[in-house]
């Protein structure tokens, strides 16, 4: 789950199974009028971007976040330790592969609002971790 204030709204992403050709959907709930919608508003597609092996049904996301300064979607997969970066059709613009040793099981995910990314990990029998990276502005 994500809050998408923008939007006034929470949008949900599935953690397992696909929706079509194997995309994963996003649902919105709204904040505003308390309502949710059963149609998905977007269609993550993991495949899209380079060099990304996973099947949509392998997504299994665990955690997002909407990148407050540039309005993408960053999206983490605890069993495949992957990072997605899309646009808010669902689009991928980017992907990483997150190291084991570093990132075991990522579960978490959130921004501040310059930009600062925090990621949790659960420790599978080791210590829980927190990171942060700061916000580096390219333009």
């Amino acid at each position: 789950m994500a809050a998408d204030t923008l939007n006034s709204r929470l949008l949900l992403l599935v953690k397992d199974g696909e929706g079509r050709e194997g995309k994963v959907p996003v649902y919105a709930f709204d904040l505003k009028n308390m309502v949710y919608f059963n149609d998905a508003v977007a269609l993550l597609d993991p495949k899209a971007p380079p060099k990304v092996t996973v099947r949509g049904k392998d997504l299994h996301a665990s955690g997002m976040s909407i990148h407050p300064v540039t309005g993408e979607w960053y999206v983490i997969s605890s069993i495949s330790r992957l990072l997605l970066v899309s646009d808010v059709k669902g689009d991928g613009l980017s992907s990483k592969k997150l190291p084991k040793k570093v990132f075991p099981q990522p579960e978490g995910i959130c921004f501040l609002s310059d930009g600062t990314l925090f990621f949790t990990t659960e420790a599978k029998g080791k210590q829980a971790k927190l990171y942060r990276f700061n916000y580096l502005n390219q333009k």
